[in-house]
């Protein structure tokens, strides 16, 4: 059998060794949701300031293109807040002494960012929360005096805007995607006559 050669290794899988899927931790004073996308071989995440009774949104993080994400390898990411300002870092995930659904994960990252400061590791205990790596929240819209959209079909069943948020169509195994509702609201409205005049198409 031959010898393998020099720094030869075995070809590792996207995300090998991370379960897809999306985790949440924290340490007392921040939280990390963090998403496995082994599909489009990324990881993800957000980060949370925490206070009483709620949690603030911080930043948002991700792994650059072409760099695969493999358990306990460092792995470079792009953090940016709501004020425009961004940052470069790295993000560690590794298992969690083989406890099933339970990660290891490390952030830290080159500079001070909406609050996080720069060049200070921050350590994660992350618990698998759902297999769908992003949770998308809808609230549906409907208007006094306006019939709903009527049912439509879509693959294989009638579909209306409210039961298609509790559908999960065959896609939402590839996407790694849930859709929920996040409510809904009725809205009253008023029409006025238009004002006198030629009204011609415009922007804006």
């Amino acid at each position: 059998m031959p010898a393998e050669a020099p720094g030869a290794e075995a070809a590792a899988e996207p995300t090998d060794g991370l379960p897809g899927g999306r985790y949440e931790g924290d340490d007392g004073e921040a939280l990390l949701e963090l998403r496995i996308d082994p599909g489009a071989a990324a990881v993800s995440a957000d980060l949370y300031r925490l206070a009483p009774g709620r949690r603030d949104w911080v930043a948002s993080l991700r792994s650059v293109p072409g760099e695969v994400p493999r358990a306990g390898q460092p792995l470079t990411v792009v953090a940016e807040d709501d004020l425009g300002g961004a940052v470069t870092g790295r993000l560690s995930v590794s298992a969690s002494n083989g406890a099933a659904g339970r990660l290891g994960a490390l952030l830290a990252l080159d500079g001070p960012l909406n609050g996080v400061p720069g060049q200070r590791e921050l350590s994660f205990a992350v618990q698998r929360v759902s297999d769908s790596a992003r949770l998308i929240g809808i609230e549906l819209e409907t208007e006094e005096g306006v019939d709903p959209p009527a049912a439509v079909e879509f693959d294989g069943r009638q579909v209306t805007p409210p039961s298609s948020l509790t559908y999960m169509p065959p896609v939402e195994i590839a996407t790694r995607t849930r859709l929920t509702s996040a409510g809904s609201r009725r809205i009253v409205c008023r029409q006025s006559p238009p004002p006198p005049g030629s009204h011609s198409a415009r922007w804006g």
